[in-house]
């Protein structure tokens, strides 16, 4: 798969969407390259303007969507996508850091069985990106 332009994409991509086959009655639900912007970086200056920060989640969630059709029975993406809008106001140093506040506050608030993170910073010339992927139980 090609990588996204940002060019070619609505800033808010949650509508990528794609749900596949797991475990035993489980599915993984991903969002993909989600574009949020965040004051992150080690030196001051760096964290003086937001960045554009790409993630992308793939949640492992119980199967009852599949069988049912009810949202209560899934994880509702859009919430996530609004949790995680609020978890980028927050200043951080680290990608990894911002990683982990990421899985930490989504395995705590929606109904996930594990969940794995990436993170895409585009700050050094010369690289597509810089980025951190973290799994979490």
């Amino acid at each position: 798969m090609r990588p996204l332009s940002s060019r070619n994409w609505p800033r808010i991509r949650f509508l990528l969407l794609e749900s596949t086959q797991y475990h035993n009655n489980m599915s993984i639900l991903s969002l993909h390259s989600l574009e949020l912007w965040t004051r992150i970086g080690v030196p001051e200056i760096e964290r003086a303007t937001p960045q554009r920060i790409l993630v992308t989640l793939h949640m492992e969630v119980k199967e009852g969507a599949g069988k049912s059709d009810a949202l209560k029975d899934t994880v509702d993406y859009e919430s996530v996508y609004t949790r995680m809008k609020i978890l980028a106001k927050e200043e951080r140093k680290t990608l990894e850091r911002f990683a982990e506040d990421i899985a930490s506050t989504l395995l705590k608030e929606f109904s996930l069985e594990s969940i794995e993170v990436t993170l895409q910073k585009f700050i050094l010339p010369g690289t597509a990106a810089v980025s951190v992927t973290i799994s979490r139980p």
